[in-house]
This record gives C-alpha cells, structure tokens and sequence, in this order.
C-alpha cells in the first residue's frame, strides 16, 4: 500500500473515530436528561448505530426520497426512543 493510501485510510479513520465520540456525547446527554433510555455502553451504540444508518442509506440507493425517514427510523429503534 502507498504512503498516499495509508495516510487517506488512517484519515479516514480518524474521521470515524471523531464521529463515533459525537454521536456517543450525544447518546450520554439524551441518557442524563432521560430522552434515550438505558442499554448498551454508549460508544457500542453509537458506532451500531453510524454502521446501521449506513447500510440503510446505502441499501436505499436510488430512492433518496426514503433514506432520511428509514434512517430517522434506524436510529430511534436502536436507541429505543419512540417517534
């Protein structure tokens, strides 16, 4: 692999890594106000959830009129938050 290469998936990662830390500040705040429930350790959720959305996203290729209400609807079943 190329020193070009490597540098773009360790990038790459790290940009993951940044989201997963936002996406589990969040999942803490909503369990410390009571909006998300108790389950899982909340970086477990959180990088579920990122690799959930995207599948779906993905899955839905094509029919970008339905991506964002199933990946709404990913994301509150995972977190167990009713609409």
């Amino acid at each position: 692999m190329s020193d070009r290469a490597e540098h773009r998936r360790s990038f790459q990662a790290e940009r993951h890594d940044e989201l997963v830390t936002r996406v589990r500040r969040l999942i803490e705040a909503g369990r410390a106000d009571g909006s998300i429930p108790p389950g899982p350790p909340a970086t477990a959720l959180a990088a579920g959830l990122l690799a959930a959305i995207e599948g779906a996203v993905i899955a839905l290729a094509g029919h970008p009129e339905h991506d964002e209400e199933i990946a709404e609807r990913v994301a509150r079943g995972l977190a167990g938050v009713p609409r």
